[in-house]
């Protein structure tokens, strides 16, 4: 009986025992909302969570908005923000963390940009606006009225006054004439001393009888200033010299020179800006004159010929300038801050973000850079948020990740082959057959309802399938029916690695 009683007493413990597992299995395990309760966590917190999309319990892959059934019948698992599994090469970094890196944002922009070619140019004289003085007969001269390059002189203003034996004689004859009254030989004398040189204005001052006239006096043909003075006082002159040169500052031309690379982007009628090297005066607009045919072979640059109006005289002669030529407009181009591409050799990618926190580099195609644009051709759309500042903290952090991830795959695939498991790399395709349901180019995802895979001992569901980047996106269309091979990866993704045409994959299962 004593046994008995001890046999009944250690059934009762065994069976205590056994209800207080199934209890604790039951109650706190961590899918189930009673048992995090009951082990003490806070389920208002998560609750009050945003829920960021739902997944099937056995295959992450499988994903929708709402919750639901999975293909096998079980529930749906939410998956909150801040839980959900970071896809390969996204980087999180804390909101706090990134102010305290400097992390700076832009925004990527659909504008018209206007390129320019800068290059410096030298102000020089406006040829077409020049003037050179000379005389038609030998003489002296008697006296100077400007001496000095850079005298300011109007029109008309007397520049100088000679004595020329030829010119005295022709004026005698003329002022015979119209002593004589002949009208005949006035109009002969005075075509004389026109072809000679001497002006109307002192052809009106001579007088009838004149005596022998000693001074033939030359005046101003325009406005400007003295660029050029040969002759003093006393100094004999001929008509083979210049003897004064004038220049009207109020346009001037600039010469510049661009390098052969931009040869076939500059053109004559082209807009163009100048500005002094120390500031002033303002940028104002010009157009290039000429576009010289010969390239210099020990610069391997060419020369431009540009005009910009100087009424105001700032514009110096033989001064230096930074010049603008402004190209035609690209229109309609996506653009972003030259400052957020990082360069890589013949590469380039950009920081986007992908949510808050979350950051992904991305490999883009870039154009032209315009100021402080750079057109994008490829890679990003309008209005995807970019790194523009500390960028190369996160593309260093994201590519050691990305290299990290290869060597746990690697090291993943050789462990499971030194237990027969083959590696995914390597691993043999499962075909399946199945119709394309949606596509998710961003994220390289389609949704397949596929037939029953026996290999798996999958049954016919609905899942998602990653696409391999060997596996062009557009070779997919909803409501097409394929044939489908595909592994699972390291990470536990079922990526799809080839495609072919529903009827031809017999023999690949």
């Amino acid at each position: 009986m004593r046994g008995l009683k001890v046999l009944l007493l250690c059934t009762v413990v065994i069976a205590a025992a056994a209800a207080g597992l199934a209890l604790e299995r039951y109650f706190f395990k961590g899918d189930d909302p009673l048992g995090r309760l009951m082990a003490g966590r806070d389920l208002g917190n998560e609750t009050d969570r945003k829920i960021l999309y739902w997944v099937a319990p056995m295959d992450p892959n499988y994903r929708r908005d709402g919750p639901g059934k999975s293909p096998m019948g079980m529930d749906l698992i939410p998956v909150y923000e801040g839980d959900e599994p970071e896809e390969p090469g996204l980087v999180r970094v804390d909101p706090a963390a990134a102010e305290a890196i400097g992390v700076r944002y832009a925004t990527v922009r659909r504008e018209t940009l206007t390129p320019e070619i800068r290059t410096f140019g030298r102000v020089v004289y406006d040829e077409d606006r020049t003037r050179h003085v000379h005389v038609r007969a030998d003489g002296w001269v008697n006296r100077l009225e400007v001496r000095r390059q850079g005298e300011t002189v109007r029109e008309g203003d007397l520049l100088f006054a000679y004595f020329a034996p030829d010119l005295s004689v022709a004026a005698m004859e003329y002022a015979r004439e119209l002593q004589r009254r002949d009208q005949r030989g006035i109009n002969a004398s005075r075509l004389r001393l026109r072809s000679l040189g001497v002006s109307e204005r002192q052809i009106a001052s001579f007088r009838p009888g004149t005596g022998i006239i000693e001074n033939i006096e030359v005046y101003a043909p325009q406005d400007g200033i003295v660029s050029e003075i040969d002759i003093a006082e006393g100094m004999f002159i001929t008509p083979g010299m210049t003897v004064v040169s004038l220049t009207d500052l109020s346009r001037v031309w600039v010469l510049a020179d661009v390098f052969e690379r931009d040869m076939h982007r500059v053109r004559a009628g082209m807009r163009a800006s100048v500005q002094g090297i120390n500031g002033r005066p303002e940028p104002r607009s010009g157009v290039v004159d000429t576009v010289f045919p010969t390239l210099r072979e020990d610069t391997r640059t060419i020369e431009l010929r540009l005009v910009f109006d100087n009424v105001d005289g700032t514009l110096l002669p033989n001064a230096l300038t930074r010049i603008a030529l402004q190209g035609d407009p690209i229109e309609d181009v996506l653009t972003v801050p030259a400052d957020a591409v990082i360069r890589l050799g013949e590469t380039a990618r950009v920081v986007r973000v992908s949510s808050e926190g979350r950051f992904e580099p991305v490999t883009v195609t870039i154009g032209p850079r315009v100021g402080n644009a750079i057109v994008v051709q490829d890679g990003l759309k309008e209005g995807d948020r970019i790194v523009a500042a500390a960028h190369f903290l996160i593309d260093s952090e994201g590519s050691l990740q990305n290299g990290l991830d290869r060597m746990a795959a690697a090291h993943e695939g050789h462990h499971g082959m030194d237990h027969g498991q083959p590696e995914a790399e390597t691993a043999e395709l499962v075909w399946a057959d199945g119709k394309v349901v949606a596509i998710e180019a961003d994220r390289r995802v389609v949704t397949l309802d596929h037939a029953p895979v026996p290999e798996l001992g999958w049954p016919r569901m609905v899942m998602d399938f990653r696409v391999a980047a060997d596996v062009p996106m557009d070779a997919f269309r909803v409501d097409d029916d394929i044939a489908f091979g595909f592994v699972q990866t390291p990470q536990g993704r079922y990526e799809i690695r080839d495609l072919r045409p529903a009827a031809d994959h017999s023999g690949h299962h």
